[in-house]
């Protein structure tokens, strides 16, 4: 069974990956009366982008960037405040610092099992994964610090790495 779960709405604005990552949250653990319980779960991050800037969406290459095992999530995670969110935000922005990927039509994609509440000795059993939440980079405000991004960041970003590119290139001929 396929469900769609919203992630509010794009407003053009951008706005912190750890919002982001605490409205995922939100959506995976609150249950439909509101009330929060800790929940284990572990979350496979990826990242998706194009090779080139007006290429297809369906050529997208993917790149792994974490694998969070087993962790309980909770209402604090929610908030922001927890160990665990601050974690995962904080994982996730390294690895943009490190790797500084290109951002043709980039997107941070989650893929969340959520897993049973074991009691006693028993060990937590997966109930369900949840494929596919996409967040693109264009939306995220922290994930290059220091970047004058301008109205449209991805477009900011594919015209530097361009000239870095160019840059590079005429470095090459020139030795």
């Amino acid at each position: 069974m396929k469900k769609n779960i919203q992630l509010k709405q794009s407003t053009g604005q951008t706005k912190k990956l750890k919002n982001f990552i605490c409205d995922l949250l939100l959506k995976l653990i609150a249950s439909p009366d509101g009330t929060i319980a800790p929940t284990l779960l572990k979350i496979l991050i990826l990242y998706r982008y194009t090779i080139a800037a007006g290429e297809k969406k369906d050529t997208l290459i993917t790149l792994p960037i974490a694998l969070i095992p087993v962790t309980s999530f909770d209402e604090q995670d929610i908030d922001g405040t927890g160990i665990a969110c601050n974690s995962l935000n904080d994982t996730i922005l390294n690895w943009f610092s490190i790797n500084n990927p290109v951002c043709n039509n980039g997107q941070i994609v989650f893929s969340a099992t959520l897993y049973s509440n074991p009691t006693n000795n028993e060990s937590p059993q997966p109930l369900f994964v949840l494929d596919d939440v996409k967040i693109y980079v264009a939306e995220i405000e922290d994930l290059f610090p220091g970047k004058k991004m301008g109205k449209n960041p991805a477009r900011t970003i594919q015209r530097k790495q361009r000239k870095s590119i160019n840059s590079s290139k005429t470095n090459l001929q020139n030795s």
